[in-house]
C-alpha cells in the first residue's frame, strides 16, 4: 500500500479550516480528472477497494461512486443502512465536483450531503460499492465515550440544521434505502456496485 502513495503530495493548513473546505481546497489543486477521497481512519483497506471505487468511473458506468463499509460492528452498520450515505469514501470527476456552487460557503460534515443533493437533482449514476473488511470509528469509538457519543450528535444536529431534515430524509430514500434493498435481492461483493438509475 505505501507503494501506492509513494506520488502523494501533502497539503498542510496554516489555521483549521473544517472538512469541507479543506477537502474543497485539495480538489481544486489537483491535477487529474478524477477525484478519490478516503477517510484517514479506516481499517481493512485495500488496493482492491480503491481500485472498486474508481473502476465505474473508469468504465463509463457511474458519475459518482460511494463506498458502504460493510465490515462496520452491528450497532454502526444500523446506523449506516438508516441514514444516507454520508461515507467519506468517494470518487468523482473533479469538473462536476467544482459545479458544486454551495460547498464555497459550506461547513464541517456538509460535504457528502451537498455532494449526494448535487448528483441527485442532476440524475446522474451513482455507484455504491460495498467493501466487504473496510470499516471506519464512530466518534464515540475514538474518545471517551460520553464526550464521542456527544461529538456524533453534535454533527447530526450541524447537518439537520445545514442541509435541512427534508433533504436529509430524500438522501435517505433515493440513496440508502434503495441501495439496501438491492443488497437484500442480491449478493453483493466489493466488485460488485450497484447502480442507482434515478
Amino acid at each position: 500500500m505505501a507503494s501506492f502513495f509513494s506520488k502523494a503530495k501533502v497539503l498542510r493548513n496554516n489555521r483549521t479550516l473544517g472538512k469541507t473546505q479543506a477537502v474543497f481546497k485539495g480538489i481544486k489543486l489537483a491535477r487529474k480528472d478524477i477525484i478519490l477521497l478516503l477517510d484517514a481512519d479506516l481499517v481493512g483497506l485495500s488496493v482492491e477497494n480503491i481500485t472498486a471505487l474508481v473502476e465505474p468511473l473508469l468504465q463509463k458506468k457511474a458519475d459518482l461512486t460511494i463506498s458502504y463499509r460493510a465490515a462496520q460492528p452491528f450497532f454502526n452498520k444500523f446506523i449506516i443502512w438508516a441514514q444516507p450515505f454520508v461515507s467519506g469514501e468517494r470518487c468523482f470527476y473533479k469538473k462536476e465536483f467544482l459545479k458544486i456552487k454551495d460547498l464555497k460557503r459550506a461547513k464541517d460534515f456538509e460535504l457528502e450531503m451537498l455532494c449526494n443533493k448535487y448528483f441527485l437533482d442532476r440524475k446522474k449514476r451513482i455507484a455504491v460499492v460495498p467493501l466487504q473488511k473496510v470499516r471506519d470509528f464512530f466518534k464515540y469509538e475514538k474518545y471517551p465515550f460520553f464526550k464521542g457519543l456527544i461529538a456524533d450528535f453534535k454533527m447530526c444536529f450541524s447537518l439537520i440544521k445545514n442541509i435541512g431534515i427534508k433533504e436529509i430524509l430524500r438522501q435517505t430514500f433515493l440513496i440508502s434505502v434503495r441501495f439496501q434493498l438491492i443488497k437484500i435481492f442480491r449478493s453483493l461483493d466489493s466488485r460488485t456496485y450497484s447502480i442507482l438509475n434515478l
